[in-house]
C-alpha cells in the first residue's frame, strides 16, 4: 500500500488528521435491533474478519471482539438496543493508520431532538472501489436513509481538536474532493437536506420527493447511478479524485451533480471545529462545487 498522501501524525504514531474513504448514511430516528441487525449483517459478511475490538457508543469502553463476544452481542446486546443507555456500537480493526471501522448510533428522540442518527463506515484511502460501490448498494438497500456519501474525507482526531480541524481546513480548501467532516456537527443538520456532493452521493426517498426534477437532472449529470427501494446513489466520476485546486484541476462530474442537487442541499451547517472554520466559510465550502468563486 502506498503512503497516505494526506496524513499528519502525532509523536505516538496516532493520526491527527488522515485521508480516509468513508461511507455514512444519515437516518431519521435511532436504529432499533431489526434495522441495526440488517446493516450489521451486511458489514460482518464482507468485513467481519477484520474486526478485533468493539465498544458501546455510550461509554466507549473497548472490548475484545471474538467468537464469544460476537455471540453475546448478537444474542443479548443487540436485542437490548435502546432499552437502556446503549443506543449504538462501534467495531474496529485497532489500527492507528488506515483503520477500518463500523459504527452506528441513534439519538434519543426526546432529549436529543433534531439530530439525524447514522451508520458510519471507515476504510483505508485505497480501498477497492468495486467493493465500496457494491457495499453502498447493499447497505442502502438494507435500511431507509435520509442521505449519505461515500468517498474521500478528512478524519480529524478529536483528541487534537484545534490542530486537527485547523489542518483539515487547510487541506479541505486545497483538495476539494477530500470532504471536511465532523459527524457530531453534521447530524444536527441532516434532517433538512444533504450535506455536499462526494464521489457517491446518496439521496433517500423522502428527500427525493422534495424535488423530483432535481433528482432527474442529477441522474442525467452523473457518471452513473443506481436505485433501490430506499435511495438513489449518484456516482460523480469513474473514480474518486482529490481535486487539487493549486493545480487548477477541473471539478468535472462533482460540479455537474452538485449543481443539479443544489435545491436539496442543507441551508445551514455549523462550523466543523478549530479556530479556522466559522459558519460563513463552512457554508461556502459546502457549496464549493456550485459556487467555486466564493470559496
Amino acid at each position: 500500500m502506498a503512503n497516505n498522501p494526506l496524513s499528519l501524525t502525532a509523536a505516538d504514531g496516532s493520526p491527527i488528521v488522515e485521508l480516509k474513504v468513508g461511507l455514512v448514511l444519515y437516518v431519521d430516528g435511532p436504529p432499533g435491533p431489526v434495522q441495526a441487525r440488517r446493516v450489521y449483517d451486511c458489514y460482518m459478511r464482507r468485513c467481519g474478519q477484520k474486526m478485533v475490538q468493539f465498544c458501546s457508543t455510550f461509554d466507549g469502553l473497548l472490548r475484545d471482539w471474538n467468537a464469544t463476544a460476537r455471540n453475546h452481542f448478537e444474542s443479548v446486546l443487540l436485542l437490548a438496543l435502546r432499552q437502556t443507555t446503549h443506543w449504538g456500537y462501534g467495531f474496529s480493526d485497532r489500527k492507528k493508520l488506515d483503520s477500518w471501522l463500523f459504527m452506528f448510533h441513534g439519538f434519543q428522540p426526546h432529549s436529543e431532538a433534531g439530530k439525524a442518527s447514522f451508520f458510519r463506515f471507515d476504510f483505508d484511502w485505497q480501498v477497492d472501489l468495486k467493493f465500496l460501490r457494491d457495499f453502498a448498494d447493499e447497505v442502502t438497500d438494507a435500511v431507509p436513509c435520509l442521505s449519505g456519501f461515500a468517498g474521500y474525507y478528512l478524519q480529524a482526531n478529536p483528541k487534537y481538536s484545534v490542530q486537527a480541524f485547523n489542518q483539515s481546513f487547510a487541506w479541505a480548501h486545497r483538495y476539494w474532493g477530500a470532504e471536511a467532516a465532523s459527524l457530531d456537527v453534521t447530524v444536527n443538520h441532516m434532517l433538512n437536506g444533504f450535506k455536499c456532493v462526494n464521489w457517491l452521493t446518496i439521496i433517500g426517498n423522502a428527500l427525493q420527493e422534495k424535488d423530483r426534477p432535481a433528482i432527474d437532472q442529477a441522474k442525467s449529470s452523473a457518471h452513473s447511478f443506481s436505485e433501490n427501494k430506499n435511495a438513489v446513489i449518484l456516482q460523480a466520476e469513474a473514480t474518486p479524485r482529490l481535486i487539487d485546486r493549486h493545480l487548477q484541476e477541473p471539478l468535472g462530474g462533482y460540479a455537474s451533480v452538485a449543481q443539479a442537487l443544489l435545491p436539496l442541499q442543507t441551508p445551514m451547517h455549523a462550523p466543523f471545529g478549530g479556530t479556522m472554520w466559522d459558519e460563513d466559510n463552512t457554508m461556502r465550502y459546502l457549496r464549493r462545487f456550485t459556487h467555486p468563486n466564493e470559496v
